[in-house]
């Protein structure tokens, strides 16, 4: 709470008044705040409601009254993937009415791709964040998280020049077909500089698999299973069984041990929770010729 009076002396005459503030907290986010102000040239009274719906949500609502009559106000922030906006409103009777937008963001493009994004300092160092083509992965530097683009980039513009920077994966949100191996990078950045980094990241389904050879056997114990990009998404156990995620319909994944590709698994074109509850996959001969590489 804030009370100050005061005495303004003009042309030999008082001007005295008083102010009194007070703000509380309402609910688990909100605030409720009261000013008045009395002068002999001044009379007010305001009521402000201040709330935060989300981290990445909040709005305020002002109304009032003085000798000019009743006012009215409010504004809307919003910090979004690609920029912040506000939206304001200001109504007072008989003096005037207002309206505003405003959006503020920028665009980063590099030889690794790009996105659209938040603005804090224009020209600022930032930092491009790659989740290997899945999107919506929500990603953070030190301030709101945001999700990356339909290409899997992201870029976090709250980093600083010269210090070890943490950028992450909030695992708290991250969707249930999604999983992150190493949710953290670093990276210390000079003034104006891009940094990239990459996170290893699958999308896709989850199951358990049986995988059979030709002859009926099954790949060695501990064999690994790698999908399209490279990508480990399961251990082979002793009798084959094999926990999979980044399940996608149709795609091949190859199984791989003795240091190299040995066959492949092809999932079926459709995934029903039926197919997926009993999902047995023969693993086919890969030919020298045909084996992927594998980048270390």
């Amino acid at each position: 709470m804030t009370f100050s009076a005061y005495r303004n002396r003009y042309n030999e005459s008082n001007d005295d008044g008083v102010y009194l503030s007070m703000s509380m907290p309402f609910g688990n986010s909100a605030t409720i705040s009261y000013s008045a102000t009395v002068s002999g040239s001044e009379h007010s009274q305001r009521v402000g409601y201040t709330d935060r719906l989300d981290a990445h949500n909040n709005y305020q609502i002002n109304t009032g009254v003085a000798r000019s009559g009743v006012l009215v106000s409010g504004n809307y922030n919003h910090i979004g993937n690609s920029a912040d906006i506000n939206a304001n409103a200001s109504y007072q009777e008989g003096q005037y009415s207002s309206v505003g937008l405003g959006i503020q963001g920028g665009a980063t493009i590099t030889a690794e791709g790009g996105a659209l994004h938040r603005v804090n300092t224009l020209g600022g160092t930032r930092l491009l964040l790659d989740t290997q083509g899945v999107s919506g992965v929500p990603v953070q530097g030190y301030g709101s998280s945001i999700r990356t683009n339909q290409f899997g980039k992201a870029v976090v513009g709250d980093v600083n020049s010269y210090y070890r920077n943490r950028a992450s994966i909030d695992i708290d949100n991250l969707a249930d077909d999604v999983e992150a191996r190493g949710t953290v990078a670093q990276v210390t950045l000079t003034e104006g500089a891009i940094g990239y980094r990459r996170f290893n990241v699958i999308s896709g389904e989850k199951a358990m698999a049986m995988i059979r050879m030709a002859d009926a056997t099954s790949p060695p114990f501990g064999a690994t299973v790698l999908n399209e990009n490279q990508q480990e998404t399961g251990i082979v156990n002793d009798d084959g069984s094999t926990y999979l995620s980044g399940i996608k319909a149709g795609e091949t994944m190859s199984v791989r041990w003795n240091g190299e590709a040995q066959c492949s698994i092809t999932l079926p074109k459709a995934l029903s929770p039926a197919i997926l509850a009993n999902l047995l996959l023969p693993c086919q001969p890969i030919a020298t010729g045909d084996k992927p590489a594998v980048s270390q």
